[in-house]
């Protein structure tokens, strides 16, 4: 099977190429990114693997249309800002897709090219990352038990033990971490949209080596997802909720609540400048430490529903270490492998719908965790009856 990856340069895309290489046979790789530079350092890593290396401009459609050209599965691993160009790039192409999830805006867009995506005989996977992702299709394990659902409730923590020689070491794409400390956090509750202050959370307990956490409540795509999903289910409340490893907790905590990482402009002489764009600029130019990886990273899915009459809470968890052979840590560990095993699955036929799709419509459950328990991620559901006979 012929794989191309967008972005293959990228910290993600990197955990996707190592997955591929591992539980695929003999995958062909095609690695596609804008920087020549970066490219080439990306493709000798892995020398020896049945890949190749093309600049790739996901803004110049019919270049791009024509380099991916008698590929089975395109996977986007580039900033989400150009799924959309990507999934345009793909129907074109006549190519399967897959990506690792945008905010829940892009996903509707791109939901709308359904008609044309079917018309074009491909797949289309939409965020397949970790959360979303892995967390929609643990909600769907546990939606499948019941008759009716209520409420889906997702927690994701992390804690890292890792000896850091770099001073400030941020988990996943800083830009989004900067919104989920600094912006309001959506939630459903009673079908409809509410807000929370940013840095909304409570104490929660995980085994360990995890531990006690603080979760904040974030506005993250799948809680919007689920919803449209299953509403006709009876959903009615979804929130997210994701507790950072505790050092860094609190030096983003700290850059949010002097300003740091704001939007508004201040001036700094005669020039104005953007804080949040100031901090990024700043950590852009941090050396990126290669420290052995020792991080921990929990997925928890927290699902209410009926079944018999009875009101039933299932609780599906999920945990990882770091990848030691890989030096992945878990948290991108998560990310980048689910989108690896469905693109699999895609390429082998084991899924296979036209049209574009979330996780939980056409990827099975039952294949999906056997893939991630191959992986030492093990799933785990613990159901408990809340109330018998209820109406």
């Amino acid at each position: 099977m012929k794989y191309a990856i967008v972005g293959a340069a990228g910290i993600q895309a990197r955990g996707i190429l190592l997955d591929l290489i591992e539980f695929d046979t003999d995958p062909e790789l095609l690695l596609l990114d804008v920087d020549q530079a970066a490219l080439d350092a990306r493709l000798a890593l892995f020398e020896g693997a049945n890949a190749t290396a093309e600049v790739f401009d996901v803004l110049d459609h019919d270049r791009s249309v024509a380099q991916l050209r008698g590929c089975d599965v395109f996977i986007m691993a580039g900033p989400s800002r150009f799924f959309g160009e990507a999934l345009d790039i793909a129907i074109a192409a006549r190519c399967d897709y897959v990506d690792m999830g945008s905010d829940y805006q892009t996903s509707r867009q791109q939901m709308a090219r359904a008609e044309a995506a079917s018309e074009a005989g491909i797949t289309a996977l939409l965020s397949a990352g970790s959360a979303p992702g892995l967390s929609n299709m643990m909600a769907k394990a546990a939606i499948d038990r019941l008759d009716t659902v209520s409420a889906i409730d997702i927690t994701v923590a992390m804690t890292d033990v890792t000896d850091r020689s770099d001073p400030f070491h941020w988990p996943f794409a800083l830009e989004a971490i900067i919104d989920e400390y600094t912006l309001p956090a959506g939630r459903i509750v009673g079908g409809e949209e509410v807000d929370v202050p940013p840095r909304t959370g409570e104490w929660v307990e995980f085994p360990d080596p995890i531990g006690r956490v603080f979760p904040i409540f974030t506005t993250h795509p799948e809680q919007y997802t689920l919803y449209d999903s299953y509403r006709d289910r009876g959903l009615r409340h979804t929130s997210f909720r994701i507790a950072l490893p505790e050092d860094f907790h609190r030096k983003m905590a700290f850059l949010a609540d002097i300003g740091l990482a704001g939007r508004n402009p201040v001036r700094v002489g005669n020039v104005e400048v953007v804080p949040k764009d100031v901090l990024q600029a700043v950590t852009r130019g941090l050396p990126r430490s290669v420290d052995t990886e020792r991080q921990f990273s929990a997925t928890r899915v927290e699902v209410e529903g009926l079944r018999d009459g009875s009101v039933r809470r299932m609780v599906v968890d999920m945990w990882t270490g770091s990848h030691e052979e890989w030096n992945v840590p878990a948290g991108m560990l998560k990310t980048c492998v689910p989108p690896s095993i469905i693109a699999q699955m895609i390429a082998h036929g084991a899924v296979r719908e036209a049209g574009v799709w979330m996780p939980e419509h056409i990827v099975p459950t039952r294949p999906f965790f056997t893939e991630l328990a191959a992986r030492g991620m093990d799933v785990t559901i613990d159901e408990q009856e809340l109330l018998r006979g209820a109406r």
